[in-house]
């Protein structure tokens, strides 16, 4: 919501600016309305003023579709639970959201996630828990269970019948109706707003003046069958392995449909029951589609050349690629996120839990930790040099190796260091990729765009990085790890969504 503040001046007494400010991955970005002075232009203030009085609940922001109840337990403390409504069943809460933290930014998906059992005829609560997840969409974001029926009927049903483990079941999923209509955030009346650069703190008065893309948000809530744990809650390097291995495998079904899924992070790799599930498939988009939409994905895991928007290898010439004088201005020009980066996520979780996640019955060097820990996480979207440099330069996984050497010096930690020389695979098929010739298509109004081709993406990466996991899964069955917090470092978990933004579960 924009909150009015008051600021004096020299000439009116006051100026009304409605703020909208945000605190993203640490730096600060906004937008501001053009001033509102009420002494020279009354109507303004007095039409906000009227529908801060006269607005209904729903207009102000309550949400009447939820139901709050309070029961009273032992030692007359409050217990408020929550009651949803989708698909036509309901479902009360149990406990704390699961997670909630991202609800609380401005810029973001607003989403909870919540542990729920159904609400039976009689009245009681089923035994049965299921995970209820409300979150704010784009509203041309397709929902996931129509992701999922578009995957099925590309791989056929034999396929999905192998690939469907690797899915959460969807047990229902609706857009959001409030008074009739379905609950969807309004589109100003102007696009155009006074900006500040993002580097730099947002003035009191306005700078320049741009047009700027806005996006509707839509509210939906999905309810699943797993009760799941995600990578944030893993605490052994085996559990780790198997999750890691089976999400590669589910990203193989998805890149055979034809969808990237563009935000593998630690918080939609779940874990059930012994198995990795892949989850928040509704950013996934096809990556033979010319369709654009804002940079997302949580920065800790974000593939490299996507953080920057560039090819890191420059491909050959071809007459099919548009030229000019500079090269990174054609690798621009056509680049796109592709199914290699989602794989290049999995490896940057593998890379985060061994930062953040330590084997408990070992002393370890913890001021070298914290030391890694700043290099290559703890960034805003737009990465840093030495994430980079993991992947272009091939001394970097060497490099980084050595540094964990220090740390991990016991004998045993040796195969928890191995996965480290997948940046080497990754880098090696971006190089051959950006060697073939890409593919011209056409967009809507007959628009050119270029994608890879399909067979253009050995599938090699695709079993190394399943063979490297499982490799660490069978070498450490069950190794215990702690989580160690150092320093002041805003690690993912607690991160803001990139989508604007965002990024993460």
């Amino acid at each position: 919501m924009l909150n009015p503040v008051i600021e004096p001046t020299e000439a009116a007494g006051c100026v009304l600016s409605l703020h909208s400010r945000w605190r993203e991955l640490g730096y600060e970005s906004g937008i501001l309305t053009e001033p509102i002075l009420p002494f020279l232009n009354p109507s303004y203030f007095l039409k906000f003023i009227l529908f801060l009085t006269y607005a209904s609940k729903s207009q102000l922001g309550v949400d009447p579709t939820v139901t709050r109840f309070i029961y009273e337990c032992e030692g007359s403390v409050n217990n408020i639970r929550y009651r949803f409504v989708v698909g036509g069943r309901t479902y009360e809460t149990v406990g704390p959201p699961i997670s909630e933290q991202r609800a609380y930014f401005i810029v973001s998906r607003s989403t909870r996630v919540w542990r729920v059992r159904r609400v039976e005829l009689d009245g009681s609560l089923s035994k049965e828990e299921y995970v209820l997840k409300d979150v704010w969409l784009l509203d041309d974001t397709p929902l996931e269970h129509e992701i999922q029926n578009r995957v099925r009927e590309r791989l056929g049903d034999d396929v999905w019948l192998l690939a469907k483990r690797y899915f959460l079941t969807i047990t229902a999923e609706e857009v959001v109706r409030v008074d009739g209509e379905d609950d969807v955030t309004p589109l100003p009346a102007r696009r155009h707003f006074r900006t500040r650069d993002n580097q730099t703190p947002l003035p009191r008065s306005p700078v320049n003046k741009v047009t700027v893309k806005l996006y509707r948000r839509k509210h939906v809530r999905v309810v699943f069958k797993e009760v799941c744990a995600s990578v944030y809650e893993l605490v052994d390097g085996g559990s780790l392995g198997r999750c890691l291995t089976d999400t590669v495998q589910g990203l193989k079904y998805l890149h055979q449909a034809g969808f990237v899924h563009r935000d593998i992070s630690a918080g939609n790799c779940l874990y059930y029951e012994g198995r990795g599930i892949v989850a928040d498939l509704e950013y996934c988009r096809e990556y033979r589609s010319s369709s654009v939409h804002p940079k997302t994905g949580t920065p800790d895991f974000m593939a490299t050349e996507y953080q920057l928007g560039k090819w890191f290898f420059t491909p050959l010439k071809s007459s099919k690629i548009p030229r000019s004088d500079d090269i990174l201005y054609t690798r621009h020009l056509w680049f796109s996120v592709h199914y290699f980066h989602d794989l290049e996520s999995v490896f940057w979780i593998y890379l985060w839990f061994i930062h953040f996640m330590v084997p408990s019955a070992h002393e370890l060097n913890l001021d070298t930790l914290q030391w890694s820990r700043d290099r290559y996480f703890h960034h805003p979207i737009s990465g840093s040099q030495y994430r980079s440099s993991l992947i272009m330069n091939e001394d970097g996984p060497d490099e980084l190796e050595q540094d964990l050497s220090s740390i991990y010096t016991h004998q045993s930690h040796t195969p928890l260091l191995k996965p480290i020389s997948l940046c080497k695979e990754i880098s090696s098929a971006y190089k051959q990729l950006q060697r073939t010739e890409p593919e011209k298509l056409k967009g809507p109004d007959n628009v050119d765009f270029w994608r890879f081709k399909k067979e253009s993406f050995a599938p090699g990466l695709y079993q190394t990085l399943t063979d490297s996991f499982q490799s660490l899964s069978g070498a450490y069955p069950e190794l215990p790890m702690e989580r160690v917090r150092l320093g002041e470092g805003q690690s993912a978990e607690n991160s803001c969504d990139s989508r604007t933004g965002s990024s993460s579960r």
